[in-house]
């Protein structure tokens, strides 16, 4: 997982917002396990110390009857900031596409 506060707060608040919008649930997700599921495979480096590149984890959380996971892809834009891309892990679960929400 990665270790920036900022970005894992930034994190939790996409996933809430994700989470009021499947169950109407308006409580702070319980993260139980996060993991690394797609390094990064370029790291490029911006003129002012600021990395570009992109990965994936899978975050799963706690729901009062179940567990449920999240993939939630980042792209690290430099100077610009990261986008934070937040989908369902599994939409075979639903036998539908992904939904994304975007948050930048």
């Amino acid at each position: 997982m990665n270790s920036s506060p900022r970005l894992i707060k930034d994190t939790t608040r996409v996933v809430l917002r994700y989470e009021q919008a499947l169950t109407g649930n308006s409580q702070p997700p319980v993260i139980i396990m996060t993991e690394l599921i797609q390094p990064p495979q370029d790291i490029g480096i911006e003129r002012s110390d600021h990395i570009v590149t992109k990965w994936a984890e899978r975050w799963t959380i706690q729901r009062p009857n179940s567990n449920f996971t999240y993939r939630i892809e980042f792209d690290t834009q430099g100077a610009r900031g990261t986008d934070i891309s937040v989908m369902q892990d599994n939409p075979n679960l639903t036998n539908g596409p992904p939904d994304r929400i975007k948050v930048r």
